[in-house]
């Protein structure tokens, strides 16, 4: 999710790096980042798995030290309401067309992507069925049960998913962390307590943590470093500015103002000021010390291992990928 139309907020503003720059450094990743492809993968959960293992095992070999943070289950009430909102717009485009989109498939068909779509899935509706079919071919291939190639494309992220990826950190000693709540809050919090050089995270709330640089598009060969101080110049914004720019167009915890555009909220800022707008939040419902406080990165985390014996069983079942971990 992350901050609404957010396009404009960082363009051109961002440095490219390649993995030699990031070769003796410590990063910490918000895993979200990643989990979030295998929703959106053209081919099959499995081609995913690999290149994630690619991915980290590339870091490693690179001199690269890596920490991956999952989110974790204390995530603010604030959320999960901006989540149904922004659901309930998603379904409202479609349902009126929910089987003229697809007249050649049955009702269960419909009714299982209909299920997805209600849990919050903004993909092309299409691509879903697409995806879960390959998935199931690339499965059988491989020997592994359709149902569990299903749960692994499911959205939201399932338990197994999480677990699997644990799982997989774990077997390449590489430091694993459950946030209390958001990963990419404690991923701030150990940036700002030395404990990494950058933050990897494509969550474009990032920007509202206060931290001076990170890091976005990060695929193990290149990426997209921006420094807070060079976002604020380009736009002639204070981080309070900016800060209430992101809120009145909307970020995960709060709804935007009247669907409001960056360039009308940045004249909105300019022209009506700090005080004027944190008030219209407040009248239109938004507790702007509340989210202040949201945005504050956490530092409680854990590190409970994998917690479902099922997700070990499933990892081994996958050959393919297998020999990637050592």
């Amino acid at each position: 999710m992350g901050i609404k139309n957010n396009f404009d907020i960082f363009k051109g503003c961002d440095k490219e790096i390649n993995l030699k720059f990031l070769s003796g450094k410590r990063i910490v990743i918000d895993m979200m980042t990643y989990i979030i492809r295998s929703y959106k993968c053209r081919n099959n959960i499995l081609e995913w798995y690999s290149d994630i293992l690619s991915f980290l095992n590339v870091l490693k070999g690179n001199d690269v030290t890596v920490i991956c943070v999952f989110d974790g289950k204390n995530k603010p009430p604030e959320k999960k309401d901006c989540i149904k909102k922004r659901k309930d717009v998603e379904k409202k485009k479609y349902e009126t067309n929910e089987y003229f989109l697809f007249p050649n498939k049955n009702t269960e068909w419909n009714e299982y992507r209909w299920k997805r779509l209600d849990h919050g899935h903004n993909r092309r509706i299409s691509n879903i069925t697409k995806n879960i079919e390959s998935d199931i071919l690339a499965g059988a291939r491989v020997g592994i049960n359709p149902d569990l190639c299903i749960k692994f494309s499911s959205y939201p992220r399932n338990k197994e998913i999480d677990n699997l990826m644990i799982l997989i950190t774990e077997k390449l000693n590489i430091r694993c962390l459950i946030a209390d709540g958001e990963a990419e809050s404690l991923c701030c919090y150990l940036y700002k307590n030395n404990e990494a050089d950058f933050v990897v995270s494509d969550d474009s709330d990032i920007l509202l943590y206060d931290i001076d640089k990170f890091i976005m598009k990060f695929d193990g060969n290149k990426g997209k470093l921006y420094y807070l101080d060079e976002i604020l110049t380009k736009h002639l914004l204070t981080f309070e500015e900016i800060f209430l720019l992101a809120l009145i167009m909307g970020t995960d915890y709060n709804q935007n103002i009247d669907t409001i555009s960056f360039k009308n909220g940045y004249m909105k800022i300019k022209n009506e000021g700090i005080e004027k707008i944190t008030k219209d939040l407040e009248t239109s419902g938004t507790n702007y010390e509340r989210l202040k406080f949201l945005f504050t990165p956490n530092s409680l985390y854990t590190t409970l291992k994998y917690d479902n014996e099922r997700t070990k069983e499933a990892f081994d079942e996958i050959k393919d990928i297998h020999h990637f971990v050592k």
